[in-house]
């Protein structure tokens, strides 16, 4: 049985040799590590799912609801308000996708669509943001696979690796009120 929920402290060991699994595998693949844009705290659960299949732990999901691990220091909200000014934001609430893996073996199965799609239908009305290094081409195109765009080339984020961007996927409004008017 397949399951997208939120983590508690006893799936931390699972958690743990999941990230091992993912990191070994980018490594081998050549592609930069996640680990600059999240770091797992087991003390931590806020905004961390996991996705299990036969209680097995195959993908990991974490956001946060502000933009502030990307942006930090005194011209935080300056940064911020220069991001959202390069999407169409009309001040529904943020979601930061801090980190969405999947297990290697588990590649290819559309886990990582479902999982967003899930944190999603969780988050209505929402706009999310995802940083990433510009090295990582296959991440890349899995979330433009979900609607998400380039907006900044990252030089202003608070993180170590400059090779970082920021890819947005804007709420959009759907039916008789999905007029810009609105």
């Amino acid at each position: 049985m397949q399951v997208f929920r939120k983590a508690v402290a006893s799936d931390s060991k699972s958690i743990e040799k999941l990230l091992g699994r993912v990191e070994l595998s980018l490594q081998e693949d050549h592609l930069p590590p996640y680990f600059p844009y999240y770091t797992f705290d087991s003390n931590d659960f806020d905004g961390v799912y996991l996705y299990a299949d036969r209680g097995k732990c195959v993908g990991l999901l974490c956001f946060s609801r502000t933009l502030e691990p990307i942006f930090s220091g005194k011209s935080r909200y300056r940064k911020e308000d220069d991001l959202l000014s390069t999407i169409p934001f009309k001040g529904e609430d943020i979601a930061l996708l801090r980190f969405l893996c999947v297990d290697p073996m588990d590649r290819l199965k559309k886990k990582g669509t479902e999982m967003f799609n899930s944190l999603s239908s969780l988050l209505s009305k929402t706009t999310f943001f995802a940083p990433i290094s510009r090295l990582n081409a296959p991440g890349i195109e899995f979330l433009k696979s979900l609607g998400f765009y380039m907006v900044s080339e990252g030089a202003e984020m608070d993180i170590p690796d400059r090779t970082g961007i920021i890819m947005a996927k804007p709420y959009v409004k759907q039916g008789i009120c999905s007029d810009p008017r609105f």
